[in-house]
Parts: structure tokens; C-alpha cells; sequence
């Protein structure tokens, strides 16, 4: 009994959550804790939905549209705060254009809650927000390295501003992503990506973005010689297209490894 009653008064916390329908049904679960007659079709239909729309949105059939969570907001039992960061999630879920992911999760990160549990993934995001953050943390390997604004401008093939330059390498040096040796030396130690859920997804999605945009411009502006695209158009069945995609990872992963390879042969490129 001591234990049932544990479970039943833990409440859990919407900063926690990237997902709202992952929220919504523990949220759901722990107001039923608290009032045995609550169920979900009941939530629904005093909130003026339909008995069905509830069930199909928490299954993912559904989206949750903005004029029903409007309608549930009041009978949700959150605060003020937890319902307009509710209302967020929501929009960086079911949003169709990056764009729109982009500003909803702006607003998520003017939360105090939500920064204070989610600082690592916010680190990581901020890691891959810009590519010239991943550029220069590998050419901090390159013997020449110099922790350097006006360096790192001069070897970048893209240019970028003195402040995003300096910014870079105060935020790289800050939190952990390039270290200083006990001679001085920059160094670039192993740093995992800590970022979860939708905030992975957009962080990705906006860093892939980057870099085929830097791949389009390369056609026009690098040598032959120095670059390397392939294209290549086939039919194929789901099932082979899976075997493809297995062949490309473990090609990847096989580049990495020759990265990673001690030898007498240093880096003096970031490709």
C-alpha cells in the first residue's frame, strides 16, 4: 500500500518531456491517480471534444489541433507556465516547416524550468546550430592550430564574422569541446552529444541543412580535384533500400576509423 501510494503521488514534470503526447499520458495517468472516475474519453467530452479524438491523438493517428488544446487546457489542472510550455511541445511536434519547429523551440528555450533540467542537451544543441562549431573543433587537430579568431577565419574555406569566430571558440573552449593541455596545447577531447527527442531531431535537421548547403556551393567554387560528389538514381524494394542505407553507415563508419588511426601521417585538411 505504501508503495501504491508513492506511485500515485508522483507528478511528473512537463519540462522533462520533448514529446506532449508522451507527457499527456503520464499527466493523464496521475490525474486519474488522483480521481478514480476520470478516464479519457470522460476528459475529452467534458472539454466539449469527442469521446474518440483523445485516444487517437496519445496514439499518434491525430494531431492535437490548436483549438483542442485550448478546449483541454482548462480541465488539464497545469499551471499557467506548464500549460503554455504544454502548448510549445506541441507546436515543435506537429508543425509541418522546419521553420515553425525552429521558433516553437525558441520559446521552449526562454523557459527557466526547462533550461535548468535540460542544460546538457542545450549544449548540445548550441554545438550543432552552427557547422563552423564542428568545423573548427576538428581543425583544432591540425599542427598549425591557433586559438586564433583571425586564424580560423583566414583557413575557413566559408567565411564567417570575427564575432561568430570569437564566440565560437569561447563557447567550444567553455564547455569542454576544446581543452588546453598541460603544455599549452589545444586539444580536442571526447565529448559526447547529449541531446534528446525533438530537440535532437531539429538540431540535426538544421545542422544537415548547413552542411548540403556548403556541399551545393562547393560544385561552383572548389576544384575538381578537391572535392568528391556521387549521385546515383535506382529503383529499388523497401527491403533493399534498407541494405543500402547499411552499406552507406558501415562506409561511415569505416571513414571514421581512418580518421581515428595513430600514425605518422597528421591531419593537415578538415574535410
Amino acid at each position: 500500500m505504501e508503495n501504491a501510494k508513492h506511485i500515485e503521488e508522483v507528478r511528473p514534470n512537463i519540462f522533462d518531456y520533448y514529446d506532449y503526447r508522451e507527457f499527456l499520458r503520464l499527466w493523464l495517468d496521475y490525474l486519474k491517480s488522483k480521481n478514480k472516475k476520470l478516464s479519457l474519453r470522460k476528459l475529452g467530452m467534458s472539454s466539449g471534444l469527442s469521446a474518440w479524438y483523445l485516444p487517437k491523438v496519445l496514439s499518434g493517428e491525430r494531431e492535437l489541433s490548436l483549438k483542442a488544446i485550448e478546449m483541454l487546457g482548462p480541465h488539464l489542472q497545469l499551471n499557467k507556465n506548464e500549460y503554455s510550455f504544454l502548448k510549445q511541445l506541441r507546436n515543435l511536434s506537429d508543425s509541418y516547416t522546419q521553420k515553425e519547429r525552429q521558433e516553437a523551440f525558441e520559446k521552449i528555450r526562454r523557459f527557466t524550468d526547462f533550461r535548468s533540467v535540460n542544460a546538457k542537451s542545450l549544449d548540445s544543441y548550441k554545438y550543432l546550430s552552427a557547422w563552423y562549431y564542428v568545423a573548427i573543433r576538428e581543425m583544432a587537430q591540425l599542427p598549425d592550430f591557433q586559438l586564433d579568431p583571425k586564424w580560423i577565419r583566414k583557413k575557413l574555406k566559408y567565411k564567417i564574422s570575427p564575432t561568430e569566430a570569437r564566440d565560437a571558440l569561447n563557447f567550444l573552449l567553455g564547455n569542454g569541446y576544446l581543452e588546453l593541455d598541460e603544455n599549452g596545447k589545444v586539444i580536442s577531447p571526447e565529448k559526447p552529444i547529449v541531446c534528446d527527442g525533438g530537440m535532437y531531431r531539429l538540431a540535426m535537421s538544421s545542422f544537415i541543412e548547413q552542411m548540403l548547403q556548403l556541399g551545393v556551393q562547393s560544385i561552383f567554387d572548389t576544384k575538381r580535384e578537391q572535392r568528391n560528389h556521387g549521385l546515383y538514381t535506382l529503383s529499388l524494394s523497401h527491403k533493399k533500400f534498407k541494405k543500402v542505407q547499411d552499406i552507406l553507415f558501415s562506409t561511415l563508419g569505416a571513414i571514421q576509423k581512418i580518421s581515428e588511426e595513430a600514425s605518422g601521417d597528421p591531419s593537415d585538411t578538415v574535410y
